[in-house]
């Protein structure tokens, strides 16, 4: 996805974080590259002989559209619902590109759950704002989203505009079928286009390209994820003249799967068909700079960072659930030596099937009982003591417990998160507990940040928690708006780097920065590029992988020259969560041919694979790595990265 990734340096998550994830992933649409070639042609093929259909400027053209989607976690259903409304497109020509304002009407929503039907209608509300997107080359190129909406209000208009993506056939692919990289909400993807006759192509998504993630904990882990097409099948229909419109229908129905974790895997259901109705001329010419006040132009697989408020789907994740009754669930789960355990051998013997769907339901169970309790909490401030009343009796899931009081978010959570690590009469891994639950929470207060900030003195048990949260809030907070906020928390971390007096100490504070992301301190991290400690040095390019300045790509590509495997390591990673610049791109080529360990090249490799949409010069470079080179893990690697 466009943009940089934001996830930061912490000790690992007990719980993946239901709610906010659910409302983005309940409508992936994936695909993406294998391209699929036969012999000789056996349908009639759309060739550009004869002129297509297109788009008229100043033309409005109308659309029924129809969209359900389903998405569970673990096999725990998180969220369903079906969608009908009307759909305007406004065309003009800019360039070589078709801009367009969508507007949507008469959006009527039905929820699989009839408690979450009221949220969903506050949806359609957001939905009557109009949006703009771009169609260049048959592909979307551009949209531009009001700023204000919800994550489940993007992802929908999203899904839309994709739907009118149709490329056509390149010249260089001369079969019956072809494919066209295109793009949608979750990244780039191939599709396949076969004809079936005259108007009509049957469309499939083969797979997506990896989604970089980057690091997602202090061990050197390249976290990509690559969600699986189950099934796809799908239609367009092109338009009956060449004054347009270019499309009369599309239809489609898809099953995906991510595997976020061992334990966490989310399927989706998504079903879309657009049908075309009619056309019209407006008597007034649109304003478009009117219609589109207040949006933000993004780039097709940019994220837009509007989160939804955590309380909004709270009816459905508490479902039956009161305290006890989650907390119950939370604790036996701790207490069954299997409880976070999801394989299907143990030692090449399968597990009888009714046994492994024992084990899923559990995880499932976990996962809802997590959701519905920090539901409860955001709900109703009485349910946050009795709570901390099970921590502090040394429930056997205060971790748990506590990561719901961080997912909760309110004040009065981080509070008692607060309350709990400051108690010196606690056992030091209970206060440990409760700082790693506070520095994840999503808005810390003003007095959850004073907190942490008393705790980064080196000899404070607390202070390697206290420098990396507040170098992850400091993000969020100029994320919001908070700037002098932000800048406050980093002038604290960068006294603390200034006065490490040991390695340990400077790795620390230097993984804090890394996790603010800010600028502003690059000139304090800049000595410590030139450490002796490898290890430093490392952290230091760990440090300065999320910083926009100019010169930040050529320090980290210089970076990935040096002779240290912990060095190279950490520049690999922090090219990983960057845009595909030149400077970058060159010293990626270089490191897939010539690192110096295997596995190192294999990183770089990857990291090309899913930069190829935007650097398509580095094609060659592994076109000839799967040709030719000696070793066989390096030209496999190279091959999926081509997607061959």
């Amino acid at each position: 996805m466009g943009g940089h990734s934001t996830t930061d340096f912490a000790f690992g998550s007990w719980a993946m974080q239901v709610g906010r994830a659910s409302v983005c992933a309940a409508l992936l649409a994936c695909a993406a590259c294998e391209a699929a070639q036969s012999a000789a042609p056996t349908r009639p093929a759309v060739t550009k002989e004869a002129p297509l259909p297109d788009w008229r400027a100043g033309q409005r053209y109308f659309y029924t559209s129809k969209l359900a989607s389903k998405m569970s976690v673990s096999g725990g259903s998180m969220i369903g619902f079906s969608m009908t409304a009307e759909l305007s497109l406004d065309a003009r020509s800019t360039g070589g590109s078709t801009e367009f304002i969508a507007r949507i009407s008469q959006a009527q929503f039905k929820a699989d759950n009839p408690t979450a039907q009221a949220q969903f209608e506050q949806l359609a509300n957001e939905l009557s704002q109009p949006f703009g997107f771009a169609i260049a080359g048959g592909k979307l190129s551009a949209l531009e989203l009001p700023s204000t909406w919800s994550s489940f209000a993007t992802t929908i208009s999203r899904t839309l505009a994709a739907g009118f993506q149709f490329v056509e056939r390149p010249e260089q692919q001369t079969g019956p079928t072809w494919t066209a990289r295109e793009v949608d909400a979750t990244g780039n993807f191939d599709v396949e286009y076969t004809p079936r006759h005259d108007k009509t192509l049957a469309t499939k998504k083969l797979r997506y390209a990896s989604i970089a993630l980057g690091k997602i904990s202090l061990t050197k882990f390249d976290a990509t994820v690559t969600p699986k097409v189950l099934e796809s099948t799908g239609s367009v229909t092109l338009g009956d003249s060449p004054a347009g419109p270019r499309l009369r229908s599309v239809a489609y129905q898809e099953k995906l799967r991510a595997q976020l974790t061992p334990s966490s895997q989310v399927d989706s259901e998504t079903q879309l068909k657009l049908d075309f109705t009619g056309s019209e001329t407006p008597s007034t010419p649109l304003d478009w700079m009117a219609s589109l006040a207040g949006a933000r132009k993004l780039a097709p697989d940019e994220v837009l960072v509007t989160p939804t408020p955590s309380n909004k789907y709270d009816a459905t994740r508490i479902g039956d659930y009161t305290v006890p009754k989650a907390v119950a669930e939370l604790e036996a789960e701790v207490r069954d030596p299997q409880g976070n355990e999801l394989i299907e051998s143990v030692r090449g013997q399968a597990f009888e099937p009714e046994h492994l769907k024992e084990r899923q339901n559990k995880l499932q169970a976990n996962a809802r009982a997590f959701a519905a309790l920090a539901a409860l909490i955001r709900s109703d401030a009485k349910n946050v003591p009795p709570v901390v009343a099970r921590i502090r009796a040394h429930s056997v899931a205060r971790r748990a417990l506590s990561d719901a009081l961080s997912s909760s978010g309110t004040p009065e959570a981080q509070a008692a998160l607060v309350s709990l690590l400051s108690d010196s009469k606690l056992e030091p891994s209970a206060r440990r507990t409760a700082a790693f639950s506070l520095i994840r929470t999503e808005a810390a207060t003003p007095a959850s940040v004073s907190a942490l900030e008393s705790h980064t003195q080196p000899s404070d048990p607390l202070h390697t928690f206290a420098l990396l949260g507040l170098g992850t809030i400091s993000r969020r907070l100029r994320e919001a708006g908070a700037i002098e906020r932000a800048d406050a928390i980093v002038l604290g971390l960068v006294q603390a780097l200034t006065a490490a007096s040991t390695a340990e100490d400077q790795i620390n504070a230097l993984r804090g920065i890394a996790n603010s992301g800010a600028s502003s301190a690059f000139d304090a991290v800049k000595p410590f590029l030139q450490a002796k400690e490898p290890r430093v040095e490392a952290a230091a390019v760990d440090a300065i992988r999320l910083m926009v300045r100019p010169e930040i790509d050529a320090v980290i590509a210089a970076e990935l020259a040096q002779p240290n495997l912990a060095v190279q390591d950490a520049a690999l990673a922090a090219i990983s969560v960057r845009e595909p610049s030149s400077v970058l791109a060159d010293a990626l080529g270089r490191a897939a041919k010539s690192a110096t360990r295997s596995g190192l090249r294999i990183k770089a490799i990857r990291i090309i694979g899913r930069w190829l949409p935007q650097r398509p010069e580095l094609r060659p470079n592994l076109e000839l790595l799967a040709q030719s080179d000696s070793a066989d893990q390096i030209r496999a690697a190279a091959k999926q990265a081509l997607g061959t």
